[in-house]
């Protein structure tokens, strides 16, 4: 027989395992109507044309943390940024070679970096800690202000 806090537990993990399953299927909702996000290769081509700094995002599906992003990429101020941008976003489970070369400091997602138009990953703008490429979905002034140091050390086109 199984105790009550036993049973909370199993049927926790189901839920959860339940959700993951549900979430899995369907890709986050990164407001792709006002941001303009571009694949990989898309994205690394536009920005040596245009010469504006990438802002790439590893993702996966499964991630809640990913989904959460939702709140960060509706918020006006992110879509203003985005537009001075190029937006590349990966998913690490369709792109797992590509996602291995950005492990800098661990394969978790999501995976936000911010690089030169040359594709040169901007690594000082980091702060030093151990998951240095990790954004809360809560912190949005984080993204904003790692947006706009981006475009900063982007000399204008």
């Amino acid at each position: 027989m199984l105790n009550q806090a036993t049973k909370w537990i199993l049927l926790s993990a189901l839920f959860y395992g339940m959700l993951s399953v549900v979430s899995a299927a369907v890709p986050p909702d990164w407001n792709d109507s006002k941001i303009q996000w571009m694949g990989y290769e898309q994205g690394i081509s536009a920005a040596k044309q245009s010469g504006k700094p990438i802002m790439m995002i590893f993702y996966a599906d499964w991630c809640p943390t990913c989904h959460a992003y939702k709140n960060i990429f509706n918020k006006p101020a992110v879509i203003s940024l985005a537009k001075k941008l190029v937006m590349i976003k990966v998913n690490v489970d369709e792109f797992p070679q590509l996602s291995q070369q950005y492990e800098y400091d661990g394969s978790y997602v999501p995976r936000s970096f911010v690089m030169s138009s040359n594709g040169v990953v901007l690594k000082t703008l980091y702060p030093k800690k151990q998951y240095k490429y990790f954004i809360k979905s809560q912190d949005i002034d984080g993204f904003k202000r790692l947006m706009e140091k981006a475009l900063a050390e982007t000399p204008p086109t």
